[in-house]
This record gives structure tokens, sequence and C-alpha cells, in this order.
């Protein structure tokens, strides 16, 4: 028998609480999955809620009347609260604010049906794949290397040589061209943000305008003729990964 789908839904509009219910529950129920959903107007209603109860995912309405979904997202995430959080509004030029929470997803109130058919169809297929094993780097030289592709932060240029931040806090130089890097890895979702830096979008946690935070909080500059491509290309990784994220005007 499959485990039931603990859901948690906030808005300040009873009847777009309504419909969010209504059509998360019976797309969840056309792939014969079980889900209890909980709808809430009030924040610290659901953050108590939260201390309780497990909910794979959290809806929150970014307008909340006088409250605001991002800030309600950043209170769940200094809890360590691990549900997977779902922005829902109508503010498309509030996608960037969010990321800085690391969003599953981004639907919109105007295609609330596509949006959410999307993320819960990808949800539970990705929940259905075997886990693949990880892609391997292999740096062969003087000294050959053998590295976890999912692994590398980034890859910083430093003249002749090139060298890969590793998320255990290890540095490894090598000698190795930065564009044979982007060409190996670009289809494993390293962007080029700066002619010094590929970074790896999995460990990016907001880009700004002349700089990118990362997940450590470590700070690199940007490319400032490339910004709009990169946030592009962040986006369409997100995407990828299985949320649905405004891309129209970015």
């Amino acid at each position: 028998m499959k485990k039931v789908i603990n859901i948690a839904l906030i808005d300040d509009e009873e009847s777009i609480l309504s419909i969010l219910e209504s059509i998360i529950r019976t797309l969840f129920v056309e792939k014969e999955q079980l889900v209890e959903v909980k709808a809430f107007n009030n924040p610290q209603d659901l953050i108590n809620s939260c201390k309780s109860i497990y909910y794979e995912f959290i809806f929150l309405d970014i307008g909340l009347g006088d409250y605001d979904g991002i800030t309600i997202a950043q209170e769940l995430v200094s809890l360590q609260i691990k549900s997977k959080l779902v922005f829902v509004s109508s503010f498309s030029d509030r996608v960037f604010d969010s990321l800085q929470v690391h969003p599953y997803g981004f639907v919109r109130k105007d295609n609330l049906l596509n949006d959410l058919k999307k993320l819960i169809n990808s949800y539970l297929q990705s929940n259905q794949e075997i886990q693949k094993p990880d892609k391997k780097l292999i740096i062969e030289g003087k000294d050959t290397y053998c590295i976890d592709i999912k692994n590398i932060i980034y890859i910083e240029s430093d003249g002749k040589h090139q060298l890969i931040h590793i998320n255990n806090g290890e540095n490894l130089q090598v000698r190795k061209n930065m564009e044979l890097f982007e060409q190996e890895l670009n289809s494993n979702d390293f962007i080029r943000t700066h002619k010094c830096y590929l970074v790896n979008a999995r460990y990016i946690k907001s880009i700004h305008s002349d700089e990118l935070i990362l997940v450590n909080n470590e700070k690199l500059i940007l490319s400032k003729r490339k910004v709009q491509e990169i946030k592009s290309q962040y986006l369409k990784y997100l995407q990828k990964e299985n949320s649905v994220i405004i891309s129209n005007g970015i």
C-alpha cells in the first residue's frame, strides 16, 4: 500500500485554497496516490503544524496580505523543515526573490491546472525512476583524478591551471583548458558565469546583477554582459529538476 503524502497549503484567499486543494487531490487520485491536504490562512498555524507533521509539499502564496510567502519560507528553512516548497502566485517578478530558499517549483495562479499537473507528474515520475549511477569526471595527466561530477561546486581559472572546488572542501589544481571543461560539462548543468568560473548549477543559491552566491554563501563575480543569459540557463536547470518556473521576460 502506498504511503499517504501530506500536503500543506497557505493562501489568504479561501477561494484559491479551495480550488488549489481540489486540483491537487484530483491529480494525485488520478495517479492512484493517497494524499492528505491541509489548508492554512495563518502563517503561524502553518509553522506550528510543520513542527509536528512532515509535509512532502508546502504550497505558499507569495502575497499573503500583511505577510510575505518568501519570508515564511525563510523561517521554515531556518527551522530545518525539509518540505518541498512551491510558490503559488500571480507575481512573476518575484521568481528570483524566491530562489534564495531553493523552491521545488513556482505555480502561476492563472495557469494552475497545467503548472500543477507538470509539477506533480514530474514528482511522481522521479520517485518511480531507478537512480542512475553518479557520473564521473576522469582527469588524466601527471596525476589521475576520478571525481563525482555532482560533487564539483565550481571550477576556477588560474592562468594555465584550473582549480576544481569540491564540496568536501578539497581543491584540485589541474593543467587543463577551461574551454575544454566547459564543453565536457555543459550537458551536466554547469554554467559559465564568468571567464574565470564554471559553476555547477545545483550549488547556486541566488543570482544578482554583479555576483552569484553559492549555497555555502561564497560569492563569485558575474560577467555583467551575460547576466540575463546566466539567469535563463539557471531557470532551465530548475525546470529540468522538476520545478515549474516562469521564464517569460527573464
